[in-house]
């Protein structure tokens, strides 16, 4: 049986307790950010397990029935699940709570209140719900039994010839190609079923003449299962198809063609491949190829672009017409760029250290081996690497994350001039999420958000304190895998893809208004987004995204999708790069362009140089 347990995060090591011993009965409990895939929406995954569960246990404490607990969202959606919660909800009193806080939906049966064992006692009383709920269960399963024999009965008896009008568009530009791969262009088919009978098609094609002119690259026709589309009278069948130029196109003509099950397919006319000049996503300037496939990370300092490359290790100022300005080697392989009040920054590795550069001559003024002391230990005892992965600024101190091979996460500041690194007291209190954490300036702190955990927390760094805004506290942390400090307001993504600006007053979050929604955010569970913003030389907001698709995270397929776009409510958004099979790693917007650093899902690095406005 599954089992949702709720509980507040002040009550997380008994609810461990009471979800071993659930689960040592047999059952199946949904336990928190572990047992979530990874996900575009938080509240969505959540609503989604209750869907799922049987029964829940609620844990009753004053934490989890305090107003703005997120553990109330969850007892939302249990009612809506479950009007009465006779026999699916069990509240458990396990720290003394006043009852008239408790709500009323939880009052509405009766409150386990155990004397001894816990954990023992609430396992117990779950086995006793599972009889009446497995009998539900038996009648609801033969009812739905009968439904659908009685409907594959009706669908068989519809099962004849169909008559199908196919119409294609034109083919459009759709991504341009990156990585030395071609341009992709699409058309739109639609199919209407113009007969009186039911269409039972099983697949559709994209055929060609010569067949090697148009590779087809992608299809949304939804008909890869041995499931046929079953497409009523009147109706419509849609299907989006990808193709590339092949060796041939100049005289090629296609067709598109749908199949049906033990009948003759239905075709399109032919049409005549013309070729498409224009295309869209084009570079705002040129940039090498020695240089676009080493960059390892980017930066704009006020007035052009800097791009930290290697073979050579080298720091180049690239000004928005591609000319290079200024370039200067690198003692080290470059890690992270950091360019603010304090000046300019570069993270290397081999050997492990951190460089200030003269801001004119991109030469070498200070520099210091990053050496985290040997009795500091990562979250599972492992050493602590050396290795700059992320840098930020907060006005007086520069921050770093360190991060490399089988080692642990570091963190610390050093002073302006690099010559002490100090470890921040509350190290081992985040020493475990540092590993998805991207340091970012704002306000003199530091701030990051979170992109490998659901929920995700947002964090705000001081030498002497860090103050954690948890997704589980706050639902607008809940997917705040970036965060972006503009003109005294805190940005944060949220679950469905929205940028909420937000006032931050001492441990606090307090919505304010909706920005834009980004583009390329992805509205199902399926998928996992993180999100990057940017702010451009005219403070105007970048927001980028990338998708990795869970049912691909095991296997060796291309899974990722990254979309760059313009956030501004005031105009039309408009979508500035959009990519396949690659993610942004790292990005920076100048006066009229954007930089961004793409990786390949096969490890492949490219520098776009995408323009900002038409």
């Amino acid at each position: 049986m599954n089992v949702f347990l709720s509980y507040a995060s002040d009550d997380r090591n008994l609810a461990e307790q009471v979800a071993h011993s659930i689960r040592a009965r047999n059952h199946t409990v949904f336990f928190d950010r572990t047992d979530l895939p990874p996900g575009a929406s938080y509240e969505k995954q959540i609503q989604q397990a209750i869907h799922k569960a049987a029964v829940m246990v609620f844990l009753v404490s004053p934490d989890s029935v305090a107003a703005g607990r997120f553990t109330q969202t969850e007892l939302r959606f249990a009612q809506a699940r479950w009007p009465s919660a006779s026999n699916r909800v069990l509240p458990v009193m396990i720290r003394p709570t006043p009852f008239d806080d408790i709500p009323n939906y939880l009052r509405s049966v009766t409150i386990l209140e155990p004397s001894g064992n816990i954990p023992a006692e609430v396992a117990a009383s779950v086995d006793g719900m599972q009889q009446e709920w497995t009998t539900r269960f038996k009648s609801l399963t033969a009812f739905l039994a009968i439904t659908v024999i009685a409907g594959s009965i009706w669908l068989y008896s519809f099962l004849y010839s169909p008559t199908f009008s196919i119409e294609a568009t034109p083919p459009q530009p759709a991504e341009r190609g990156f990585f030395g791969e071609p341009n992709l262009y699409s058309i739109d088919v639609v199919a209407t079923n113009e007969g009186k009978v039911v269409g039972n098609v099983t697949n559709v094609s994209f055929e060609v003449d010569p067949p090697d002119a148009l590779v087809v690259k992608k299809s949304d026709s939804n008909l890869e299962s041995e499931i046929p589309s079953i497409i009523t009278p009147k109706a419509e069948f849609k299907s989006h198809i990808q193709f590339s130029e092949g060796q041939t196109s100049d005289s090629a003509q296609w067709r598109v063609c749908l199949h049906f099950e033990a009948l003759e397919p239905e075709c399109s006319q032919f049409y005549k491949w013309t070729g498409q000049d224009d295309f869209a996503y084009g570079d705002h300037f040129p940039i090498s190829p020695a240089l676009s496939e080493k960059a390892k990370a980017i930066a704009w300092d006020g007035a052009n672009y800097l791009i930290a490359a290697t073979s050579p290790n080298r720091i180049v100022r690239l000004s928005e017409s591609g000319v290079v300005i200024t370039e200067s080697e690198l003692a080290g392989i470059p890690t992270a760029l950091s360019v603010g009040s304090l000046g300019l920054y570069v993270g290397m590795a081999a050997p492990d250290r951190i460089a200030r550069l003269n801001f004119e001559t991109l030469k070498t003024e200070a520099e210091m081996s990053v050496n985290f002391p040997k009795a500091l230990r990562g979250t599972f005892d492992e050493p602590i690497s050396n290795t700059p992965r992320s840098l930020a600024q907060d006005g007086s101190n520069l921050w770093v994350i360190t991060q490399g091979g089988a080692s642990g996460n570091g963190l610390a500041y050093l002073d302006s001039g690099l010559s002490k690194l100090q470890i921040p007291p509350y190290y081992e209190d985040v020493s475990f999420d540092l590993k998805g954490m991207s340091l970012r300036d704002g306000d003199g702190v530091v701030w990051s958000g979170q992109n490998d955990t659901t929920p995700a927390s947002i964090s705000r760094l001081s030498p002497k304190e860090m103050t954690t805004f948890g997704g589980h506290d706050y639902e607008i942390a809940s997917c705040a895998s970036d965060v972006l400090f503009f003109k005294g307001k805190l940005l944060i993504p949220d679950c469905d893809g929205k940028l909420i600006e937000t006032m931050v007053s001492g441990s606090d979050l307090r919505l304010g208004r909706q920005i834009d929604s980004i583009s390329g955010y992805p509205s199902g569970n399926n998928a996992w987004p993180v999100v990057r913003l940017g702010q451009t030389a005219d403070d105007k907001l970048l927001g980028a995204v990338t998708v990795a698709h869970i049912s691909a995270f095991d296997s060796d397929e291309k899974t990722s999708a990254s979309t760059l776009g313009n956030l501004d409510l005031k105009t039309v958004e408009k979508v500035r790069l959009r990519v396949s099979d690659a993610s942004i790693v790292d990005m920076a917007a100048g006066k009229e362009s954007a930089l961004v650093l793409l990786e390949s899902d096969s490890g492949k690095r490219q520098l776009a140089a995408p323009e900002l406005y038409d």
